[in-house]
């Protein structure tokens, strides 16, 4: 009889069934990595200064670590990793944990052992959380990497500023105000973010907009006080195709113009 293989998990659980261990136990540290939310891992009592760790059993680069907290959750924790399990590198740390389902993202970094300290309990109970879970994120997606490019003015190519090159830049063909540069993604995509590298030659009054039909225009974001430089506009995610930066006033009295405009999911 033949058993079709199981298709790999995308971006999969790391620590899913790996070797866990404790400073005390009253129950089985491996059922804080068994993919089951219905079992959970304590301490043994009501002790601080505690910890628990997982073996990913090869160095792995992660760069997330979840956490799903029981009702007594520590108020106080730090997340170490290493690969040698004898030189342990802080990666996050907390004194005013709340519990509950938490996510915390770092910079990347090598791992074979994760391990939390549980330095403080919030109440008068052993420390214990449902699952603790690693993961290796993949870096985000610019979506508007070498799609069509198009402004009101231009003293260059629109393309340059999509190019991902931040040695070339796209600018306005002069000092005018109240123009706009776009960007078709060339599909609808759900989009949460824009990244915007600016030039020295900023704008100080600006606005992102998003569409799906090139038509009718959603505002995003919006700012009449930018400093320039390289920044990052998140907002709650929506359905795009063309995206479109206003830009409305200049910081200087040059065109404006920046290196790279991005575009993200999240």
């Amino acid at each position: 009889v033949y058993i079709p293989p199981t298709p790999p998990v995308e971006n999969a659980n790391l620590a899913l069934n790996k070797p866990a261990s404790a400073s005390t136990s009253f129950n089985d540290p491996q059922l804080s990595v068994d993919g089951n939310i219905g079992t959970r891992w304590s301490l043994a009592a009501a002790t601080e200064n505690e910890w628990y760790q997982v073996d990913l059993q090869s160095v792995k680069k992660i760069n997330r670590i979840d956490i799903k907290w029981e009702g007594a959750y520590a108020s106080e924790y730090s997340l170490q990793v290493s690969t040698d399990n004898v030189t342990f590198t802080t990666v996050f740390s907390t004194t005013e944990s709340a519990g509950g389902d938490v996510s915390h993202s770092f910079t990347a970094a090598d791992a074979r052992y994760v391990k939390i300290l549980l330095t403080k309990g919030a109440l008068p109970y052993p420390m214990s959380f449902w699952e603790f879970e690693v993961y290796a994120d993949p870096p985000p997606v610019n979506l508007a990497l070498n799609k069509l490019a198009s402004a009101s003015s231009s003293f260059n190519d629109p393309q340059l500023s999509v190019d991902g090159n931040i040695g070339s830049r796209w600018s306005i063909a002069a000092a005018t105000e109240n123009e706009w540069y776009k960007v078709d993604l060339g599909k609808t995509e759900t989009v949460g973010r824009v990244d915007i590298k600016w030039e020295g030659a900023y704008a100080s009054d600006y606005a992102l907009q998003v569409s799906t039909d090139d038509v009718v225009y959603t505002t995003v974001y919006a700012t009449s006080t930018s400093t320039g430089g390289d920044v990052s506009h998140s907002f709650t995610a929506v359905d795009a195709r063309y995206v479109k930066i206003l830009l409305n006033k200049s910081a200087l009295p040059y065109p404006m113009s920046f290196w790279e405009f991005e575009v993200y999911k999240k």
